[in-house]
């Protein structure tokens, strides 16, 4: 935990992300310290945090040099972090449709779509369906889901 907040400190946002071991404690409880207990989340919350604000500047740092290939890495690694994020599945699929992979664009919004329908009973939110639509269009009007 320290090694990753101190590259984060200092801007080594590839080290932190390699350095990133998922959730602070993660199933770790003491039911008799409350206090404790809350501190744990509320670290857990702020580390979380800084490890998404690491990887969203190493996408934006791909997108600024033109490497349309590492904000699309980037963009698989917020989207395997928070899957529930409709603003990640909207960055995810405008990323591969820039590298030109209409067909993965479209696939990751389905099983986004689909995740947010069976885990949380909800729909993508609005401009992520209207992206959806458009890019179903242009697939079937190009007569292949690779164009």
């Amino acid at each position: 935990m320290w090694a990753f907040e101190e590259a984060l400190d200092c801007r080594a946002f590839h080290t932190a992300v390699v350095l990133y071991r998922g959730s602070f404690l993660d199933g770790f409880h003491v039911a008799a310290l409350l206090e404790f207990e809350r501190w744990g989340e509320v670290e857990r919350a702020r580390l979380t945090h800084r490890y998404e604000e690491a990887l969203e500047t190493l996408e934006r740092e791909a997108e600024r040099v033109g490497d349309t290939v590492a904000a699309v890495h980037w963009w698989h690694r917020l989207s395997e972090h928070d899957q529930f994020s409709s603003r990640i599945a909207l960055g995810l699929m405008r990323a591969l449709v820039a590298v030109g992979d209409r067909a993965e664009a479209l696939r990751e919004g389905e099983i986004h779509e689909r995740i947010l329908r069976e885990e949380l009973g909800a729909d993508p939110d609005t401009g992520e369906k209207l992206f959806l639509k458009e890019l179903r269009q242009r697939v079937l009007q190009s007569g292949t889901r690779n164009s």
